[in-house]
């Protein structure tokens, strides 16, 4: 039960008949449905099920239960029977010597996730990408009663060279790409799950790519295509997404009530995402990990009438978009709140901004929070947000603005307007003056430990250490460390 279900029969004949056995395979799911399929001897005519001889006296069949390649086939697409349920195998052998009695042996699995006995009927155990994947309705055709996920271990889509039965192997090298979940009975992701010491392991997701659309499929790029519900400590790393609608490396397109808490977008050094990257000397030039119309590091777009809340989240990757590009969203057309967040993105796009590309619709509130990276803007570049916001309190932008070439764009250091109270923005040349809200504040301040606690920026924010900071230096800023003020409960 991994990248493929592959359930393997096996027994033996103590008759030496070549063609002595028949299986009688009986699938059964939680909701009393069954299936049966017969291989060998009694087999139905036609059937290109065979068993195999693998001894002497030795006979096998194996059956691909379920497996994201169409030529193999889904489990639901095979029996018909409920999907993500636990299930019952049982294997009947008979002999066609009536003095040798038949025998049976039973098991029990999970149809299209990980297995796990007594757990709770409306939870998906998420091991490998294929479960990972089977979350997808259209994909699976996963039950309506599975409304949370749990995942237990790291995934990996990257080539595991030392397996051939890795994700890479099976998909990947096939032409088949993971993607974008689309499941509204789905209300809860959790990345993490209780160690018997008492503390936390924390799942991670390495190097999932997502192709841009093809024609018919949904612009909806992401992890999930649409989501509502909660999210709760998932990472993922040197995740790519080449082109969409509306793109985040979690969330395309986010609605209801939706909470994205201690959740973590970024690159990684030991996966060789850094050098994948490449150099320049703007953000326009970097390899974008992030690729759409609209595009931010967490979420694509809020959509009108949602209600948003980020908290103890981050997102650091490159993001290129055509419209909009911001470091958490792209777009927001709700209500949304951060709380103890940041971004530190190279964001290049038409319009961009620390937190948000545009808030046009919508609106933003923030508590102790701050941006930092580079933008490359045609139009307009902000710290936070391009548009009005309605509230920040205890945060700071430090974020570097790089002009395109023919471009004259607009430039706030936060944004237009909105509630500010101990905000602050480092002060940098081609910030378009008197334009923005906040308080200007040069490098030294920022990097001073003692000008720092002067700010009331709060209890949230600690100085800045190299034990908790991994500089890119994408631009080859010879970066060594994070310099400024960092949210005491995330790394930089």
């Amino acid at each position: 039960n991994a990248e493929k279900l592959i359930v393997t029969f096996t027994s033996n004949n103590p008759t030496y008949e070549p063609d002595g056995l028949t299986f009688y395979i009986t699938v059964t799911d939680a909701n009393g449905g069954s299936y049966q399929k017969v291989v060998g001897r009694n087999a139905p005519a036609g059937t290109r099920d065979r068993l195999t001889q693998l001894g002497a006296r030795k006979w096998g069949y194996t059956w691909v239960m379920d497996s994201l390649d169409p030529s193999e086939g889904g489990f639901c697409a095979q029996t018909g029977l409920t999907g993500g349920t636990s299930i019952g195998i049982q294997l009947r052998v008979t002999s066609s010597n009536v003095l040798v009695e038949e025998k049976r042996k039973t098991a029990n699995t999970n149809s299209l996730f990980a297995y796990r006995e007594g757990a709770d009927a409306d939870t998906a155990y998420i091991t490998y990408g294929r479960h990972l994947q089977n979350l997808d309705r259209a994909t699976s055709g996963v039950s309506e009663r599975i409304t949370k996920a749990v995942q237990l271990s790291d995934i990996s889509f990257a080539d595991d060279t030392s397996s051939r039965t890795d994700w890479y192997t099976y998909y990947t090298e096939k032409g088949i790409g993971f993607q974008p979940i689309t499941n509204p009975n789905l209300t809860s992701y959790t990345g993490s799950t209780q160690k018997d010491d008492g503390g936390k392991f924390y799942a991670s997701i390495y190097n999932l790519t997502i192709g841009a659309p093809a024609d018919g499929e949904s612009g909806e790029r992401g992890l999930f295509a649409a989501f509502s519900g909660t999210m709760r400590d998932v990472t993922m790393t040197g995740t790519r997404i080449l082109g969409g609608q509306h793109t985040g490396a979690l969330i395309a397109s986010a609605s209801g009530e939706t909470v994205l808490e201690n959740c973590r977008v970024y690159l990684s050094e030991r996966r060789g995402d850094l050098t994948a990257a490449g150099k320049a000397q703007s953000p326009d030039g970097l390899t974008p990990w992030l690729q759409g119309s609209i595009a931010g590091g967490l979420i694509g777009m809020t959509v009108p009438g949602s209600n948003v809340t980020i908290t103890g989240s981050f997102a650091a990757t490159v993001i290129q978009a055509e419209r909009q590009a911001g470091g958490l969203v792209g777009l927001v057309g709700g209500a949304l709140q951060i709380q103890n967040a940041y971004s530190d993105c190279y964001l290049t796009s038409a319009q961009t901004g620390g937190i948000a590309g545009s808030s046009a619709g919508g609106s933003i509130s923030a508590e102790s929070f701050y941006t930092a990276g580079y933008q490359s803007a045609a139009d307009v570049a902000s710290g936070f947000v391009p548009d009005a916001m309605t509230s920040a309190k205890n945060g700071y932008s430090a974020c570097s603005y790089h002009t395109q070439p023919n471009a004259e764009p607009t430039i706030y250091a936060t944004a237009p307007s909105g509630a500010m109270e101990n905000v602050y923005y480092l002060a940098e040349a081609g910030v378009n003056a008197g334009l923005d809200v906040g308080t200007e504040k040069s490098y030294l301040t920022l990097s001073s430990a003692e000008e720092v606690a002067q700010l009331g920026l709060g209890t949230a924010f600690t100085m800045s250490s190299g034990s908790a900071s991994y500089p890119y230096n994408l631009m080859e800023q010879g970066l060594s460390y994070y310099t400024y003020p960092r949210l005491a409960a995330l790394d930089h």
